[in-house]
């Protein structure tokens, strides 16, 4: 449902670009290369058109800040609906003077924060169709290396989401951010956590931050690893992160040194074999 509701709207966004480059060919000119930024100031329009589309008159920055493409507008700034500005972007990679719209954004935002103008990075590495992955590399290596900084990396990267394309946020590690999001900030362990051997990179460090805890309390017999449910003041207790589920990881190593993981869910009885000669 989710897949067809996102094409929906996509066609939606397609269908309201076609009309407004119909009927108002300059205010869909100048939404394209305003495309190329996060948030769109007045100023940044004035700019665009003045230098890239010097032919279109003032009236065209009221109508595109009006235009229904438009999803929020203050005094301050506008952005663009989502899937608009995924259609816009597309119309951007084809035009030659897109270079000329970026360097403009690049000049306009020199002094914006650094999460807007890192928005602007994957937005423009999204336009010359390139992957975003190393982009995204360095926001997990952020989270792993500052995890003082992880959770307000974590609500940035919420909010992006909103703003950026969605082969940012559609790749792997753009999900596996989001599963980090889902974790930390909503404390609800995501489908694709709960089928997976292991937590996205980096949780470990974050759970201590944010999450409160658990008791689970810990057997092994026989070659198992044991966790189930338990009071505070049970014996041979660890406590685990309060998240719906609660989850543990498990790591052992197997009698010919291999490494394995599993992830267990721990609101009821749960275990996995390790193997006598093991080490959890």
């Amino acid at each position: 449902m989710a897949d067809s509701d996102t094409a929906g709207r996509g066609t939606q966004a397609e269908q309201l670009v076609e009309l407004i480059g119909r009927r108002r060919p300059g205010v869909l000119a100048l939404a394209t290369l305003a495309s190329a930024a996060a948030v769109i100031e007045p100023a940044l329009l004035r700019r665009l058109r003045l230098e890239v589309l010097p032919g279109l008159g003032v009236g065209i920055e009221a109508q595109l800040w009006f235009s229904p493409l438009v999803e929020h507008t203050s005094a301050q700034a506008m952005t663009f609906q989502l899937p608009v500005a995924e259609v816009l972007r597309r119309y951007l990679g084809a035009r030659q003077d897109r270079q000329h719209a970026h360097d403009i954004v690049q000049e306009d935002h020199a002094g914006h924060g650094a999460a807007v103008r890192f928005e602007e990075r994957l937005i423009w590495q999204s336009v010359l169709g390139h992957d975003p992955a190393p982009l995204l590399a360095q926001v997990q290596s952020t989270i792993t290396a500052r995890p003082d900084q992880a959770v307000d990396i974590l609500r940035w990267y919420r909010q992006a989401c909103r703003r950026i394309p969605k082969r940012v946020t559609d790749s792997n590690l753009g999900r596996e951010l989001a599963d980090l999001v889902r974790l930390n900030l909503d404390r609800r362990v995501p489908q694709s956590v709960l089928d997976a051997d292991a937590f996205p990179r980096g949780t470990g460090h974050l759970f201590d931050v944010r999450v409160p805890d658990v008791t689970v309390r810990v057997g092994f017999t026989d070659g198992r690893l044991t966790l189930r449910p338990a009071a505070a003041d049970s014996p041979s207790t660890v406590p685990v992160p309060a998240t719906v589920p609660p989850m543990v990881e498990t790591q052992w190593v197997t009698a010919d040194g291999k490494v394995r993981t599993r992830l267990l869910r721990v609101d009821h009885d749960a275990g996995v074999v390790v193997g006598r000669d093991t080490a959890a």
